[in-house]
Order: structure tokens, then C-alpha cells, then sequence
């Protein structure tokens, strides 16, 4: 509903004016008009209303006019003390969920001003649950649910949650909503509330990344990718630059095999093939991550070592690591590196050129990188 506090209340406290200057016989002293600071006006119903739950208080706060009338007694009185009982220092103590009609008045009757209470149900229910944003926690580490999530809205009364992980043997939740990680691995944790509004189930989402070493992936937003060679079209698989730092593990960067020659793109047998990354800025980083298609899964399609080398120009560039071995590449089922320490230092560049080093040479024409990120261990970037 539509509440305006001001026009009608100045409309409201101008007929208070008229109403003192026909019942006052001291025009100095006389009151000219009350209001009371809870209340709003609801122009749906065209009333002044105060809200209360039924298990609550509330201490009414009146402003008299002028202020030198200040010191004026007034007098409260309700139709309804089953629902509401009113005390005349104007506490309002609720009894049960209905609609009452509050009467405040000057000690000499002069003016009297209504006001509609209503009274609420202190069971508020939920309409809906906060985001909760993605975690990254390290093995054998815990946190609380219960403090990461919102219920909309606050006062919701029942704020009990039904947690449950869809991979325990890498994230388990128990039963106060306490979540702690197993292994390294990925799990996603729903939250769910019964006390709901409409008796329909209302539930989020987030996934909870757990690693042995703490290694946050660098925001790649903005980045961008160039490639040693040109692509063959594969409009499957969305074969461009972008692909690889698009968050998607079925679209990917595809580039023909040295020595080979796809959709009329050769390579020769002594060309390097490699991507750039242009992080925008310089960057700090120590670890990479190479994720595999998610619908292929022919590991003579996959980079088995690279060899990684970072600039700060663009142009000229410094060795950071070489033949670093992609781990578990030739298991067909693993569809993740998981994070790999590049060398024993933190690098900090803008520029970082991936070059190819090792591959199937017997099977297959082209070699597929779903997605490849960069992070630093131990320090949020």
C-alpha cells in the first residue's frame, strides 16, 4: 500500500487549527494540534495507522502545537482493550492480532485526534533469501551459514534453514548450519526455508571451493586474449580467444597441433603455438588453473605441458616457468588441472604468454582449452 506521510498530515493538523480556534478560550495557550510520531498515513485506506505486533510494545511519541503548549496533558482511550491495552503515558501493549481505534486527546476534550493500530502477527514469514556469494575455504576449515545469509524480510520469526551439500565427501553442512571442508574439490550447498508466506519452499545457492593451499583465482573481467596463429571455425565448441576466460567449460579456445593442418589453417612442425593474456594491468600471480571440455573427453584434444612467460610491455618477455606438466591431463575423466604453483616465486605482470609445449602427436588435429585462470596463493587479489 501507498503511504504519504506529509500532504495529508498537514491537511490533517490545518483541521486541527480550525478545531482549536473554535474550542479554545486562551488563543496563547490554547493547542492547536497533535501528532503522534509512529503513525503514517495510508491513503488506500485513508487513515492514520500505527503498526504493532502482537507480542510487542510500543511507547507513542505526540508533538503538540504550538511548543509553548507542551506541557498540556493528554488522555488516551481505545475501543477494543481485548486487542490493546493503552496506558495514559500513551504505551501501547498489544494482546492479539486485529484492528483497534486509538483516540488521543487534551485533558479538556478541546482537540482529539484518531489514530487506526493495527495489530500484526509476530510470526512473520519469509518471503525470499539473500544472495549468497561463492566461497573459497581450505581443507579441514569451517564456517557458519547461518551468518552468510539474509531473510527477507528481517524479522521473518522462524529463521530455521534446511542445509544440504550435493558433494560430502567434499563439503559437508551439519544440522546448526555449520559447513567445513573435506577435501579439495567443488560442492554446492542449498539453503532452505519452510516458514514461508505463500507455503511454498524458498531456497538459494552457492559453491564452496576447497583447496589443501588457499590460491584465489584473479578477477578476469576485462581481459583479453590473442593467439599465435589464426582458428578453425567450430561454431560447437564457440572457438574464439574470448572462449577461454568466458566461465564456460563446453565453449573453448581451439588451435591446430604444430605440424598439422585443420579447416584450412596449417601450422608447421617448428611454429610455436601460444595465447596472450592482456590482464589490463600489472598482476600478481603464482598459480595457474586449466579446466577440459565438459563433452569431450578425448584427452589426445588436450595441452600436456606448457611453458609460461610474462611481460610487461607486450613485447618483450621474461621466462617464469617452462614444461610445467599439467596434472592427471591423460585421465579422461578428470576435467580439471586443480590449481598448479608455477614456479617458487610470486610473478607480477601484465601480459602472460601461455606457449604449447607437449601434446598427442599421433591423434587428432587441434588442441582444446576450455578455460584457463590464473591465481596467487594466499592473498586475496
Amino acid at each position: 500500500m501507498k503511504k504519504i506521510p506529509y500532504i495529508p498530515a498537514l491537511l490533517m493538523l490545518f483541521a486541527h487549527l480550525l478545531t482549536a480556534s473554535c474550542n479554545s478560550k486562551d488563543d496563547h495557550l490554547a493547542v492547536s494540534a497533535i501528532a503522534i510520531r509512529e503513525a503514517q498515513y495510508v491513503s488506500a485506506d485513508n487513515v492514520m495507522r500505527i503498526t504493532i505486533k502482537d507480542n510487542d510494545s510500543l511507547q507513542l511519541t505526540p508533538f503538540i502545537m504550538p511548543s509553548e503548549a507542551a506541557g498540556v496533558s493528554l488522555t488516551y482511550k481505545n475501543k477494543r482493550p481485548e486487542l490493546l491495552s493503552v496506558s495514559q503515558s500513551g504505551l501501547l501493549t498489544a494482546k492479539m492480532v486485529g484492528v483497534d481505534t486509538l483516540a488521543v486527546s487534551t485533558a479538556d476534550g478541546g482537540i482529539t485526534v484518531s489514530y487506526q493500530v493495527n495489530i500484526i502477527s509476530h510470526l512473520i514469514k519469509a518471503t525470499g533469501l539473500s544472495k549468497v556469494e561463492d566461497k573459497i575455504i581450505k581443507t579441514g576449515s569451517s564456517f557458519d551459514v547461518n551468518a552468510l545469509v539474509t531473510f527477507i524480510p528481517g524479522d521473518t520469526w522462524d529463521k530455521t534453514l534446511i542445509c544440504s551439500s550435493d558433494n560430502e565427501a567434499v563439503v559437508t553442512v551439519g544440522e546448526e548450519g555449520v559447513v567445513t571442508g573435506v577435501k579439495e574439490g567443488e560442492a554446492t550447498i542449498t539453503l532452505k526455508s519452510y516458514y514461508t508466506a505463500d507455503g511454498r519452499p524458498i531456497s538459494t545457492s552457492f559453491k564452496v571451493k576447497v583447496m589443501d593451499v588457499l590460491v584465489y583465482d584473479l578477477n578476469r573481467a576485462g581481459w583479453e586474449v590473442s593467439t599465435s596463429h589464426s582458428l578453425p571455425k567450430d561454431d560447437a565448441i564457440k572457438n574464439a580467444p574470448g572462449s577461454l576466460i568466458d566461465g564456460n567449460k563446453a565453449t573453448c579456445l581451439s588451435m591446430v597441433k604444430p605440424g598439422k593442418t585443420y579447416d584450412g589453417i596449417t601450422v608447421t612442425e617448428t611454429e610455436d603455438v601460444f595465447f596472450v593474456l592482456d590482464m589490463k594491468s600489472e598482476r600478481r600471480f603464482d598459480h595457474f588453473r586449466i579446466d577440459h571440455r565438459t563433452n569431450n573427453k578425448n584427452v589426445y584434444l588436450r595441452v600436456w605441458k606448457i611453458s609460461l612467460y610474462g611481460s610487461h610491455d607486450g613485447a618483450s618477455y621474461q621466462t617464469i616457468a617452462e614444461d610445467v606438466a599439467v596434472p592427471d591431463v591423460k585421465e579422461a575423466d578428470i576435467l580439471t588441472s586443480g590449481n598448479v604453483r608455477i614456479s617458487g616465486s610470486v610473478s607480477e605482470y601484465r601480459y602472460l604468454k601461455v606457449r604449447y609445449a607437449e601434446w598427442d602427436t599421433k591423434s587428432g588435429s587441434t588442441m582444446q582449452m576450455a578455460e584457463f585462470t590464473v591465481g596467487v596463493e594466499g592473498e586475496e587479489p
